[in-house]
């Protein structure tokens, strides 16, 4: 067994197989926002788990030939569905994140303890792929953002991520009060609780939350019936392909401003998605009712703002 392992990587990292893996490599690097090394591991992988492709190899045909087969076409197939589906995950590096998580909740059960935080939440905002693309335009996000949404006393960031880690509380949201946090994924709640715990006067409050729960639950929970703005970052889209129905909740959103954006380009390849985007938010924003009073845009993300 041993051998054929040794066999079976001889022959995939060195000259046809190495070829072979450079030529879906380059394709993909070309396609999708990924890097080589990260894509030459899943192509590699890939072809391990591939008995036919594996005994393909082992004949020896010239590389022409096995590019004209099925098996490869099926190896070509998988490893580009494999390559969409990491990059479509919004948590990377499980290992480095679990770190991040561990030191964060440290600082926040004992000040000074560990690594500054703020390095923490920067490292935690870059393990989450929508929280990262906004990294590199803060400044500018923030600073157009509080030109329409003035001093907000309490905030719903619905569908939020890791963004709250970023918000500047002491900041331009010095005046935010009462900043609930709502999220269905469990691990970004996880880092806002900790998070919350560094904050002074309990201001922020994460809520582990589905759509599909609806509204009331949110009041019964924070004692808040309205709320100064809503942040809906990136969700209008998401929710309009992944299950449409819900987007009826999300028009009940109870907030007298809404904050909605979208992406300008795809999380996964180099293709332009901004007109895609906007029509699909704006006809959420027609059936909502509301009147646009404002837009903004970063390299990476537009924003259009609603009462």
């Amino acid at each position: 067994m041993m051998k054929n392992t040794f066999k079976g990587d001889y022959l995939l990292e060195t000259g046809l197989g190495a070829e072979l893996i450079a030529s879906i490599v380059d394709r993909a690097v070309k396609k999708y926002k990924i890097d080589s090394e990260t894509a030459a591991g899943i192509v590699l992988e890939t072809m391990e788990k591939r008995p036919k492709f594996m005994r393909l190899l082992e004949q020896g045909l010239p590389l022409k030939e096995i590019l004209k087969t099925r098996v490869y076409d099926e190896v070509d197939h998988e490893s580009r569905r494999r390559i969409y589906y990491e990059l479509r995950q919004y948590h990377k590096d499980i290992a480095a994140r679990e770190s991040l998580l561990a030191a964060l909740s440290l600082s926040a059960s004992s000040p000074g303890a560990g690594a500054d935080y703020k390095d923490i939440i920067i490292g935690l905002a870059q393990s989450h792929i929508s929280t990262k693309e906004r990294l590199s335009s803060l400044d500018t996000f923030y600073r157009e953002l509080f030109q329409y949404i003035g001093a907000p006393a309490s905030i719903v960031d619905v569908g939020c991520g890791l963004h709250p880690l970023l918000f500047p509380f002491a900041g331009a949201g010095h005046s935010v009060t009462r900043y609930i946090a709502l999220d269905k994924d469990k691990t970004s709640i996880s880092a806002l609780e900790a998070f919350s715990k560094i904050l002074d006067k309990n201001i922020l409050q994460p809520l582990n939350w589905n759509i599909k729960e609806g509204w009331r639950v949110v009041h019964e929970r924070t004692g808040i019936l309205r709320f100064d703005a809503a942040f809906l970052m990136k969700l209008a889209p998401v929710v309009y392909r992944i299950q449409r129905g819900l987007l009826d909740i999300l028009q009940e959103t109870p907030a007298l401003t809404w904050v909605l954006s979208g992406s300008r380009t795809s999380m996964t390849k180099y293709v332009e998605i901004e007109k895609r985007e906007r029509r699909i938010i704006k006809q959420f924003i027609q059936q909502s009712g509301k009147q646009i009073i404002g837009e903004f845009s970063t390299e990476d993300e537009f924003c259009i703002i609603v009462k």
